[in-house]
């Protein structure tokens, strides 16, 4: 990955000196941020740009470039690739569009590519991509034309899939003031994707913060463990986020997660910061240019009472709290007080005080209590009187974010005309209002808690899954008959509910009569999975006769008769198979409770018994299951067991896509739990 960022040399394919060549849009940026290797123009009608002469083809280069760009027609891209291989090239980035973001007819193209890059070693970005940044040396191989007003150093890293997006982070990211250090467009991510590129990112010194941008993720497992083996900030804003399963609501577990939801489940647990939009994203990255937030209590210094009740109530809002101050702080700030009119508390109120010079003493002092695990500073000035002073304000507050371990979040508005002159005075992010800074700060807060964990999770051994099936919206797949669904549940001693398989009635009635009325009729046909808006469920019947009036309601057989069970808490285990995570399980609440609050918990697989318990105690039900209000505690060891025994059948079963496992009964601790019901649907 290395020859991505650190070439020594460099050949541009698709150069000449027509106007609006975009070839010379990468020239242009490379001397504009005086990259210092080798560049090697190369066009087919020669000529020369810029002083610099075009080669007819690189035959003529002498030795082997280290990296290659193509801005070419993409119908001419496999005759070029093919031409780098045989000359040593084994590094390529293909800028150029036409592929398959083009439509499906494209794909061909992209194999071709693909098949010519395997056989001589070749690695290649993109297509349809903007190339790499690194400003360690001055490379940046966009072929849109970058400033140094937008793009200044710093220790942020970017992946984006999209180029325009990525220009427009950029823009962002320079009004607050935020350095760059690396950026890749993957575009359509061909041969290396995200996971690629965030894995050279969190091992790149340089690196503090990584950003992605994502409209789909290829691997998911492998974006997962490396989020969950770095300490470095992993930021993703993750667009299209519309399930596109035709089936999902022949699962119940299915419509309950679907794939957005799935993923956000599964970022989170990663430690990934899941963001939605870009001023979200800006935030994020932002807040962790401060020290992390290494507690909950906050202090709050405010120069109006408008602006301090609106600090407490996000204080609040996201999981913080208001520390408590010594006196120290409040006999600090009478020394100040024109009039005796403002509470001695947190948020600390500088209504009445002038002295802007007087206001950084006092954070100053507030940073020193030992109960104060970070400070949100609320700065309100007069243009006409207190700009000088507000400047000399942000220069001590840039000295002592440098060396202060706890975060000083700073929040300010200015008049127009000193907006960014006051932005531009400050090295510290600067935040517009105190819920979008305090809501970042969350995010700096639980970063910090999971590192430690995320860290531990990644040193476990875990039993290796391997997603052999290959799942998409197109891919044909069957459902097993609630027979073979049961039996294959029990080969992994999963309790099922005692059942009979049927032809006709008197077999349905010796079956009853067997198991003990009351039961429950049901067809077992396997393509019916509504069974109850098909009319193919009757329960609680309790005599023959009944059985009779139940049996004459249904579509012929077979039946399958099978003992009603006693009332408890109906739950739900489930599992997708994801095409970016493999099988997940998901778990959650029955009965009334799913629609309501479609109350859920979602892991990959494998999950032991320990995850498994962990799942039950995720949802925000589960002061059910552990016993509300004077009520038995359920059994959340059968539970997990059911579980962990269902990941154990899927990684067996590798061609399962769908499972749905509802209702599963949970009855008080120490009697267990049982299913009743099971659809099961596999791939073809």
């Amino acid at each position: 990955m290395n020859e991505f960022f650190f070439p020594n040399s460099i050949a541009i394919f698709g150069i000449s000196s027509s106007p609006g060549n975009l070839g010379i849009g990468i020239l242009e940026n490379l001397e504009r941020f005086s990259f210092k290797g080798d560049v090697y123009l190369i066009g087919e009608k020669g000529g020369s740009v810029r002083g610099k002469t075009i080669l007819k083809g690189i035959a003529e280069v002498p030795g082997i470039p280290e990296l290659a760009i193509f801005i070419i027609p993409a119908k001419g891209i496999p005759g070029k690739l093919e031409e780098c291989g045989k000359k040593g090239i084994r590094h390529v980035i293909i800028e150029s569009g036409g592929f398959s973001e083009f439509g499906k007819e494209k794909e061909a193209l992209e194999k071709e590519v693909l098949a010519i890059a395997k056989q001589w070693g070749i690695r290649i970005l993109g297509p349809n991509c903007l190339g790499t940044v690194n400003l360690e040396n001055g490379l940046v191989l966009p072929f849109v034309r970058f400033h140094e007003t937008f793009l200044q150093k710093g220790g942020i890293s970017l992946i984006s899939q999209s180029g325009g997006l990525l220009h427009d982070i950029l823009l962002l990211l320079s009004c607050d003031n935020l350095g760059i250090n690396k950026l890749v467009s993957a575009g359509n991510k061909l041969m290396l994707d995200e996971c690629d590129f965030l894995e050279y990112f969190a091992s790149d010194p340089a690196t503090k913060t990584i950003g992605l941008y994502l409209e789909d993720i290829k691997d998911g497992r492998r974006l997962f463990r490396l989020a969950t083996s770095t300490n470095k900030p992993v930021i993703l804003l993750k667009a299209n986020e519309s399930s596109g399963s035709s089936q999902i609501a022949q699962f119940h577990t299915a419509s309950l997660a679907g794939d957005d939801l799935i993923a956000d489940n599964i970022l989170c647990q990663a430690g990934i910061h899941r963001v939605r939009t870009l001023d979200e994203m800006i935030s994020t990255i932002k807040i962790f240019s401060l020290p992390l937030m290494r507690g909950q209590r906050l202090a709050v210094i405010a120069r109006s009472g408008g602006h301090a009740v609106m600090a407490a109530d996000a204080v609040y809002r996201h999981g913080f709290r208001l520390a408590h101050l010594s006196q120290d702080i409040f006999d600090l700030v009478g020394q100040k007080k024109r009039v005796d009119v403002i509470r001695a508390t947190n948020p600390v109120d500088l209504g009445d005080i002038f002295d802007i010079n007087f206001h950084y003493t006092i954070l100053e002092k507030t940073l020193k209590e030992n109960g104060v695990d970070g400070v949100l500073f609320i700065h309100s000035y007069d243009l006409q009187t207190d700009g000088d002073a507000t400047l000399a304000l942000i220069q001590k507050i840039n000295a002592i974010t440098r060396v202060q371990p706890k975060p000083v979040v700073f929040c300010m508005l200015s008049e127009k005309e000193q907006w960014f002159n006051m932005k531009d005075g400050a090295s510290f992010p600067v935040f517009s209002e105190a819920d979008q800074a305090v809501k970042a700060l969350a995010r700096s807060r639980s970063h910090f808690r999971r590192a430690a964990a995320t860290l531990r999770a990644s040193t476990v051994k875990r039993r290796k899954y391997l997603m052999t099936t290959n799942v998409s919206p197109h891919t044909k797949t069957s459902f097993l008959s609630p027979a073979k669904a049961f039996e294959l549940i029990r080969q992994y001693d999963l309790p099922v509910a005692d059942y009979e398989v049927t032809r006709n009635f008197e077999e349905c009635r010796n079956a009853a009569q067997r198991l003990g009325y009351p039961v429950a009729l049901k067809t077992a046909l396997s393509g019916i999975l509504h069974k109850t808006e098909k009319g193919g469920v009757r329960l609680r019947v309790a005599s023959d006769s009944s059985l009779k009036d139940a049996f004459n309601s249904m579509e012929p057989g077979p039946y399958l008769v099978q003992k009603m069970v006693e009332t408890g808490l109906e739950l739900i285990i489930g599992s997708k198979l994801d095409p970016a995570f493999g099988h997940v399980l998901i778990f959650g609440m029955g009965g009334i409770y799913v629609d309501l609050f479609k109350d859920i918990a979602v892991r990959m697989v494998p999950v032991n018994k320990k995850t498994a318990l962990r799942m039950i105690t995720d949802m925000q039900g589960s002061a059910i299951l552990r016993g509300y209000r004077g009520n038995p505690p359920y059994d959340l060891k059968a539970i997990a067991n059911c579980i962990s025994r269902i990941s154990k059948l899927l990684i067996d079963h590798p061609e399962i896509v769908n499972i749905d496992i509802n209702p599963l009964i949970a009855y008080e601790e120490g009697k267990g739990c049982i299913i009743v019901d099971a659809k099961i649907e596999t791939a073809l």
